[in-house]
């Protein structure tokens, strides 16, 4: 219940994130690490709580939900609800949240991306949510390397800091995935 109503507010997410909800989305994808709709509605939830919130995006990340996601994405690689909800969230987390990016990147998270990208060539929104992640990658790369924010995104690598899209996400053959679809 508790990734159900996280994976359907935005609206409300900082007041559910005050409340624990987090917390309670990250142990319930760690305790149902085998279950692929668990794995994909948690991935869901922890993008709609991080979305444009970087207060949000913070507490997932301290709460290890940037670790579950990955996790996630690693046990689950031919499933494409579990892989496009998981670059959405890294991509949210990592763009509202500049101190994740060296953690995602040391824990696998940036080739846990290329390799959904690889294996779901034929998904748009997987080529989508992963690029985008990609550039927030890079342009946190850059900036460590003493590139500013300015640069970063007329370069192209960072996004800017406009707010977050949530436009539906697509399958291999254009269905659109809903918050609870299993494939």
């Amino acid at each position: 219940m508790i990734i159900y109503v996280a994976a359907i507010s935005v609206v409300t997410s900082e007041s559910l994130v005050q409340r624990g909800v987090v917390e309670n989305v990250v142990a319930s994808i760690r305790a149902c690490d085998r279950h692929e709709g668990v794995q994909a509605q948690g991935c869901w939830a922890l993008a709609n709580l991080a979305t444009n919130s970087d207060t949000n995006s913070r507490i997932i990340f301290e709460s290890k939900g940037v670790d579950v996601i990955i996790s996630a994405m690693r046990l689950f690689p031919a499933n494409l609800s579990v892989q496009a909800k998981g670059c959405r969230a890294l991509g949210r987390v990592a763009r509202h949240c500049e101190t994740s990016c060296g953690h995602i990147r040391e824990h696998g998270g940036v080739e846990a991306v290329m390799q959904c990208m690889n294996l779901h060539k034929n998904s748009a929104t997987v080529q989508q949510e992963g690029t985008q992640f990609l550039k927030t990658m890079a342009g946190e790369f850059l900036r460590g390397m003493g590139m500013n924010h300015t640069e970063a995104v007329v370069l192209g690598l960072q996004p800017s800091r406009s707010p977050d899209t949530t436009g539906p996400l697509y399958g291999d053959r254009g269905e659109p995935l809903s918050a609870f679809s299993k494939a």
